[in-house]
């Protein structure tokens, strides 16, 4: 009897933990839901309405939290602060961005996973938030592709990473706001070491994504050297440096109407 007991307290306990968790995770309201969560500062027309925290160690709960206190001082609009597990939230016109439901989005027909960028910056104001996906990996290529996976079950075509560039947000975008499908620039013929950039940001939107290039030394001169070349024999001109040692980047061919003359 007392075994019995034993069984079907511990029982009860992961049931309630579960659904406490999945009650957490879900079940937001509209003005909830329409909440953005961005890194960037908001347009002029938005006022402060005050701080939120997102009280957890989890990505997915700590948006959640973030929107619900938002929400609940009347603002739309959270920019994020640090890692992002606090933010300051703004109260901004409505008619500044797009579609205030994410519904639309998360039930939106799965897209090819080529579509999909995997940008550091926020999208544009027109997107829509459609979910959390994860890199689940320690590989770099591994992480991209499980996260392109997810989002393009989504359908969503842009992911913000997050953090460390293991997680992201993904969001789904009017597709003129997205450059063409990456396999359009595969062909690209090698270029000139000297004409790869190589930085920490995005890329300007019309760039494609052409693959990863690796550091392979621990000497940064060594560093640049060997994914100039790496990018270079892609046809590649432009390089975002992955956050941290900067060892490891994505490489992008852009128009050369882009960027001035070096």
């Amino acid at each position: 009897m007392r075994r019995f007991v034993v069984v079907v307290a511990a029982t009860s306990l992961a049931a309630g933990c579960a659904s406490s968790k999945g009650a957490q995770a879900g079940n937001l309201s509209t003005a909830e839901a329409a909440v953005r969560l961005m890194k960037s500062d908001p347009p002029p027309a938005c006022t402060e309405a005050g701080q939120v925290l997102g009280k957890s160690i989890r990505l997915a709960t700590q948006t959640v939290n973030m929107k619900r206190q938002a929400a609940a001082l009347g603002a739309n609009y959270v920019r994020l602060e640090g890692e992002g597990s606090t933010g300051t939230a703004f109260r901004c016109p409505p008619e500044l961005f797009g579609p205030t439901d994410p519904s639309a989005a998360q039930t939106a027909a799965p897209i090819p996973e080529e579509q999909v960028r995997l940008m550091k910056s926020d999208p544009p104001f027109q997107c829509v938030e459609a979910g959390q996906v994860l890199g689940k990996s320690m590989s770099l290529a591994s992480q991209k592709a499980n996260m392109k996976r997810q989002a393009a079950a989504l359908g969503a075509n842009y992911v913000r990473l997050e953090g460390q560039g293991g997680t992201g947000t993904a969001f789904r975008c009017p597709p003129e706001l997205s450059a063409s499908a990456p396999a359009s620039a595969q062909p690209a013929a090698p270029i000139p070491e000297e004409k790869v950039r190589l930085l920490k940001s995005d890329p300007p939107p019309q760039c494609v994504e052409a693959g990863q290039v690796l550091g392979k030394s621990i000497v940064i001169e060594t560093q640049q050297a060997n994914m100039k070349r790496q990018a270079a024999e892609m046809g590649a001109n432009y390089v975002r440096l992955v956050e941290g040692d900067g060892g490891t980047g994505t490489a992008f061919r852009c128009p050369d109407e882009v960027f001035a003359p070096n």
